[in-house]
């Protein structure tokens, strides 16, 4: 009798043993292919062009260069998440969606629109900030501009391969539009006269105007109207374990308000660079 119930018991040991083998599995198989790859690295790569304060510009910090802003603090929360480092490539916004789809970067980021032309391209997160679009001219040229017909036929600068440069195109076909590699580049074209206005997003194009509050001012009342306006994270097609990863830490700084303390922070930190 003792020998059947010492079998019975090593039984049931073994069953329970196999049970807890079985779950290890099961939540190590939660990772897919992506991340999966991601961890066994160590580190998680991001690309941005860091000229869009207060979402990503660079800095020095203790002597050296850095990329700093909103959307680096963000990727860092999705490396933690993950439990890995963070790698940022700095380089030119239009270069941005070839990179992530030639697998040499996990995503990018810059307050980039999802728009449908970059859809069929990229998948992209769930937007994780609203913006809007907005027009600054030189301060003594700003009662010339009342409404969106006053920048028909005028030299507009933007940023190369971004929304607004599209949306320029659309709203205004008469326009001269002056779209440079850098946001930093619009500036300069318009603080020269070279142009008779510049377009970004609200909150990059403020940063910008308070550098130069005596030359260049904001056109009150008067957006660039656009479909989409929500920056959102890119990363290669059929990478859904990782736009999951992406979309979780989203959700979940969003509901805590995490993201709200980043970004016065950033803005906070922009004013002083």
């Amino acid at each position: 009798m003792k020998k059947l119930m010492h079998q019975g018991l090593l039984a049931l040991l073994t069953v329970a043993v196999a049970l807890v083998g079985l779950s290890i599995n099961a939540i190590a198989s939660e990772d897919g292919p992506t991340v999966k790859a991601i961890k066994e690295k160590g580190k998680i790569v991001m690309a941005t062009d860091a000229d869009y304060p207060p979402f990503v510009w660079v800095a020095m910090e203790d002597g050296d260069s850095k990329v700093v802003g909103f959307d680096a603090d963000l990727s860092q929360l999705i490396a933690d998440e993950l439990g890995v480092e963070l790698e940022v490539k700095d380089m030119n916004f239009d270069g941005l969606t070839e990179i992530v789809k030639s697998d040499k970067v996990d995503f990018i980021v810059g307050a980039l629109t999802a728009t449908e032309e970059r859809q069929k391209q990229l998948d992209f997160s769930d937007p994780y900030y609203e913006n809007t679009v907005e027009f600054a001219v030189p301060v003594d040229k700003l009662a010339d501009y009342k409404e969106l017909a006053d920048f028909e036929d005028k030299k507009i600068g933007t940023q190369l391969g971004t929304v607004h440069e599209q949306l320029l195109k659309e709203a205004f076909p008469d326009a001269n539009v002056q779209a440079m590699q850098k946001n930093s580049m619009a500036v300069d074209g318009l603080l020269a006269g070279r142009t008779d206005a510049v377009v970004m997003d609200d909150i990059v194009l403020k940063e910008y105007v308070e550098q130069h509050s005596d030359k260049i001012a904001i056109v009150p009342g008067v957006v660039l109207e656009q479909e989409d306006n929500g920056a959102a994270i890119g990363v290669a097609k059929d990478q859904e374990d990782l736009l999951k990863v992406i979309n979780k830490v989203i959700k979940d700084n969003k509901e805590n308000g995490k993201l709200d303390e980043l970004m016065k922070e950033n803005v906070k930190k922009a004013d002083r660079n």
